[in-house]
This record gives structure tokens, C-alpha cells and sequence, in this order.
């Protein structure tokens, strides 16, 4: 379930904003005081943690239904009503929490990059969602098996290169979802290391 606040702001178009420093610009329409917010409308969108994209008076999102599928949808910024919505089969892949998607869509041009928590990725047209390319990031970069936390790095789009971070970073072609390079250096993707403190010495 997501509640939308109903306020005014400039476009939202990927992960942490137009800038990439999560902070919004400024409008002088934001009422600092949430107290005096009202919800403008809610909607069920699925399990997952993908942020709310927004571009050109539509949000876009992305949620697992619990069984076998995650969902984009594209939703009326004002109304809430689903636009359009794209699913394909996927993994809930829960661990140390419900699971659901991690990544949230990138939307450049009228186009919407989407990666999936188990490493699918799509281009869908901004439009209709129609799918116009997809590609695989574990593939790509070769990974035999999941990483440890699964995947979930927001396209970053660049002079018409996707960008994907997983252990290693892989262009795609914005157009075609053709591999046009991945990085040499491998480190191991979404792992963590403890490390044994010894008391006493």
C-alpha cells in the first residue's frame, strides 16, 4: 500500500532525485509542517521496497505479488489510477526481511529501465509499457548465483549507456539493451563480512 501526499514538485525521474543527491528542488510549494499534509489517494502496488519515480505527471514503481510475479506499474500522479502495468515471472527471494523488489525505475526520454530482484532487466515504453528490450545482469556479468542480498542497483543512464552495479558495472546501450563493456576489477556482489574482536589483550 503507498499514500500519496497531495503537494506540488518538480519531476522525480530515478533513484535520489534529478540531481542525484536525494534532495528536492526547490518549489515554494512544500509545506514543511506534515501535520497539515492530507493523502491525496493510496494504492496497492505489491511487496517491495522500489521508491516512487515521477516523470511528466506519472509515477512509476515497481512490487512483488508474494506468489510469482513483480509488477512496473505506472500510476496518474493525480489519481492514483493505474496508466498501465507490466509483469513477468520472478523470485520473492525474502532473507532477513519479506522480499520484494529493492531497485526502483529509471526514466529517461520516454523510456522506463527496470531491474528485477532476481536480475532481470527491462526497457519499457513510458507510454503504454510496452517491453522494448530486456537483458539479464547476472548474465551479463557472469555471476553463477544470486548475490547474497540479490540484486538491486537503480539503472543510472549516461550519453545512452544504462549503468548497472553488481560486483562489477555493466553499459548497456539505452536503445538496443546490447552489452557495450563491464568493468575488469570483481568484487564479490552483496556480501558482507563479519569481523572477531578479541577481548582481553
Amino acid at each position: 500500500m503507498l499514500a500519496v501526499p497531495l503537494l506540488h514538485a518538480a519531476d522525480w525521474p530515478h533513484w535520489l532525485g534529478p540531481n542525484g543527491d536525494n534532495i528536492a528542488p526547490e518549489s515554494g510549494h512544500f509545506e514543511a509542517d506534515l501535520n497539515k499534509w492530507s493523502e491525496a489517494w493510496k494504492a496497492k502496488v505489491g511487496r517491495g521496497y522500489s521508491s516512487m519515480i515521477v516523470s511528466r505527471d506519472r509515477a512509476y514503481t515497481i512490487g512483488h505479488d508474494e506468489k510469482s510475479q513483480e509488477t512496473v506499474r505506472c500510476l496518474d500522479i493525480k489519481t492514483g489510477d493505474v496508466i498501465w502495468s507490466y509483469s513477468y515471472d520472478a523470485q520473492l527471494l525474502p532473507k532477513m526481511h519479506p522480499g520484494g523488489p529493492n531497485a526502483s525505475p529509471t526514466v529517461v526520454g520516454d523510456r522506463v529501465i527496470t531491474l528485477s530482484k532476481d536480475g532481470q532487466i527491462f526497457c519499457l515504453s513510458a507510454d503504454k509499457g510496452k517491453e522494448l528490450w530486456k537483458a539479464n545482469l547476472g548474465k551479463i556479468l557472469e555471476i553463477e548465483k544470486l548475490p547474497a542480498w540479490r540484486y538491486a542497483s537503480s539503472a543510472v543512464v549516461d550519453d545512452g549507456r544504462v549503468l548497472f552495479s553488481a560486483g562489477k558495472v555493466a553499459a548497456l546501450d539505452l536503445k538496443s539493451g546490447k552489452t557495450l563493456w563491464t568493468s575488469k576489477n570483481a568484487y564479490h556482489p552483496g556480501l558482507y563480512h563479519a569481523n572477531r574482536f578479541q577481548a582481553g589483550r
